[in-house]
Formats: structure tokens, sequence, C-alpha cells
């Protein structure tokens, strides 16, 4: 089972990172939730799970994601990775297109059933990615 989920996440990211969203969505059940923390997001299903990642690439053309580590217990998995690309366009308006670069940590819980992600939570300090892209100032330490 871990040589399976490992494997299931090592292509997964490798078509994330071609940006190939109908391959992308593939890999999750018709039932699927996503929520990503950062951006207060949730995605119920194939159909808006498949927008929020068409979204995602057009804001972020040469958006990758790095697999950094990843352990399991039976069906839920831990996978830390690094987020990096340039915030070129924005199909939010209230999230202006900066042209800067970010690179975020962050790590999802996942849960896998009958081979496919099932359900999805990401976490990652969104206060860094918006310091990062511009749109939030950056506080000096004391």
């Amino acid at each position: 089972m871990v040589n399976d989920i490992e494997k299931i996440l090592k292509d997964f990211d490798a078509v994330w990172n071609l940006h190939d969203v109908d391959k992308a969505v593939s890999f999750y059940t018709d039932e699927c939730v996503l929520e990503d923390l950062g951006l207060g997001v949730v995605c119920h299903g194939k159909e808006e799970l498949a927008a929020l990642f068409k979204r995602t690439f057009f804001d972020t053309p040469d958006l990758r994601c790095e697999s950094k580590l990843l352990f399991n217990a039976g069906n839920w998995v831990a996978w830390e990775w690094t987020m990096t690309g340039t915030r070129a366009r924005s199909s939010n308006p209230s999230i202006r297109a900066t042209g800067k670069r970010f690179s975020v940590r962050g790590v999802s819980i996942i849960e896998v059933y009958r081979g496919k992600i099932n359900r999805e939570t990401d976490y990652y300090n969104a206060l860094t990615l918006y310091q990062q892209l511009g749109l939030m100032p950056i506080t000096p330490s004391k």
C-alpha cells in the first residue's frame, strides 16, 4: 500500500507540474473534497476542482511543486512540499497580479480511497505568500 500511495502522489506531482488540468483531476474521486486553507477555498467534486486548477495555472503559469517528505498511515498521507512560481496574471480582482516570484512551504493531508485522492487539505502560510507577492507589508522583527 505504501508504494502504491507514493506512486500515486509522485505521478500526480509530475502531472501537476505539466499543468494538465484533466489529468490532474483524474487523480481524484468523483466526490472529492479539497480544502485550500491558505486561500480559504473549498472544492467539492471534480468540476469545482478543475476550475480551481485552471485559475491557479492561469494566474501562475510557471507554478511548480516540489515534494519534500511523504509518509502515510493506512489510507492517510502527510505530504510536505514547496510551491514556487510567479503571480503573472489574476483571475481574482481582489488579488492583483504583481509579477513577483514566491516560494512557500506547505503540507497536504490526503485521504486515498481506491487508488484516488478522496480528500485533501492544504496547509501553508498565506501571509508569507502575500508578502512575497508584495500584497502585504513585511513587518521587521524587533
